[in-house]
C-alpha cells in the first residue's frame, strides 16, 4: 500500500510541475508575467539560491560557484531569475548523476555579465541541439530522466525577458554548457 501511495505522491508532483510549466509559458507568452528588475548582488543572491536549493542533496554531490572580474550589482527580476537558475542547475544535476560536480561561473565583463552552467552528464546529442527550446522536445539520450520539455523554453522566455541571449554548448557523454549573458543596464 505504500509503495503505491509513493508513487501516487510522484505522480502527482509531475503532474502539477508540468502544469505550473504551461501555465507561466502561458502567461510569458501573453506578456502577462511580471517583470520587475532592481539592482542585486548577483554573487550573494547566487550563493543563496545554491544555499536554500542544493545544499544537502541525496547524492552528496554539490553546486561549485566561481567568480572572475570584479563584482558588482546587476538589474535583475528575482523571481525570473530563480526560475532560470533553478532550471539550468537542476538540469546540470538530473543530467550528470554519477559525475562531477556541476559548476556555475559568473564573470563580470566590461558591458554585460556572463552566468555559465556545466554540467559533465550525458550531453545532448548533436542532431538534436538545434531543438533544445522547442516545446515539449526532450532528447532521445534523456528516457528514463523526469522532465517536461518546458524548462528551457522557460528559461529563455526570462532570459529574453532580461535582454539577455542564452546558447548550449554540449558534447554527448562529456556534458553541457549552459551560456547566459546579460546587460548591466536593462533598457
Amino acid at each position: 500500500f505504500v509503495k503505491h501511495w509513493d508513487k501516487i505522491g510522484v505522480q502527482i508532483s509531475r503532474l502539477t510541475n508540468l502544469m505550473n510549466d504551461v501555465l507561466i509559458l502561458g502567461r510569458t507568452e501573453a506578456n502577462k508575467m511580471p517583470f520587475n528588475p532592481e539592482p542585486v548582488d548577483l554573487v550573494a543572491f547566487i550563493m543563496r539560491f545554491i544555499e536554500q536549493n542544493y545544499l544537502s542533496l541525496e547524492d552528496g554531490r554539490t553546486v561549485m560557484l566561481s567568480v572572475e572580474g570584479s563584482r558588482r550589482n546587476v538589474g535583475l527580476d528575482e523571481n525570473l531569475f530563480s526560475h532560470i537558475l533553478g532550471n539550468a542547475i537542476s538540469n546540470a544535476l538530473k543530467y550528470s548523476k554519477g559525475r562531477p560536480n556541476p559548476e556555475v561561473k559568473v564573470h563580470y565583463e566590461e558591458d554585460s555579465y556572463t552566468i555559465t552552467i556545466k554540467d559533465y552528464g550525458i550531453g545532448i546529442p548533436k542532431k538534436e541541439q538545434a531543438n533544445l527550446f522547442e516545446s515539449f522536445f526532450r532528447a532521445q539520450n534523456t528516457s528514463g530522466i523526469e522532465g517536461t520539455g518546458l524548462g528551457l523554453v522557460i528559461m529563455k522566455q526570462f532570459v529574453k525577458m532580461h535582454q539577455g541571449t542564452i546558447k548550449i554548448e554540449s558534447i554527448e557523454g562529456k556534458g553541457t554548457s549552459v551560456i547566459i549573458r546579460f546587460p548591466y543596464q536593462l533598457n
